[in-house]
């Protein structure tokens, strides 16, 4: 796996919560579809860093894995076709900005790899970009103490995974509210 969003992937504690920062009520309609599929998975306990996380389908994988995503992907197809027009997997979301508008259901599938990975752990390598990727400063300040913070964030959350000590977790999410974040649509 390789992500020219490294930062995100670092900053949020996984890829739900991060799509619900773009497109707003992406982790509902989430959980709602992999409830609906008993896929034993909650999406706001799950913790994710750069090992496990797809981010845009940028991945390169074998077989099983793709086997998986298939199976997963004709649930969604399916449970998408089953639900009424106004269900909110039936509807758009932006994406950047209010003119882009895309079927929530896209943001959904985007992040059927990640759930894949933290479902049933694939062995998996990630090229770690953190090191020499831009910072998206649409969200964060780019300076080396906001690049350090961010690969601290993402060490605490793989630490946490292998450990399961909620110590490293505490640590993480102390070290992320000392990075300068805007989030990107303005409140209000």
């Amino acid at each position: 796996m390789v992500s020219p969003a490294w930062d995100q992937i670092c900053f949020y504690k996984n890829p739900w919560e991060q799509g619900e920062a773009w497109h707003s009520g992406l982790l509902a309609a989430s959980q709602q579809f992999f409830d609906a599929i008993d896929y034993g998975l909650n999406l706001g306990d799950s913790v994710t860093d750069m090992s496990n996380t797809v981010f845009s389908n940028y991945l390169v994988a074998k077989g099983a894995f793709w086997s998986e995503w298939a199976r997963l992907a004709r649930l969604l197809f399916d449970y998408v076709q089953s639900k009424a027009a106004d269900d909110p997997l039936q509807g758009t979301v932006a994406d950047g900005s209010a003119l882009n508008q895309y079927p929530l259901r896209a943001f959904v599938q985007e992040r059927i790899a990640s759930a894949i990975l933290i479902k049933h752990r694939f062995p998996a390598l990630a090229i770690d970009t953190s090191g020499h990727y831009p910072i998206f400063t649409r969200l964060f300040v780019d300076n080396l103490e906001t690049r350090r913070a961010l690969q601290a964030c993402d060490l605490l959350k793989r630490l946490y995974r292998q450990h399961s000590d909620v110590q490293f977790l505490e640590v993480y999410h102390k070290i992320r509210s000392t990075i300068s974040y805007r989030p990107p649509y303005p409140l209000g």
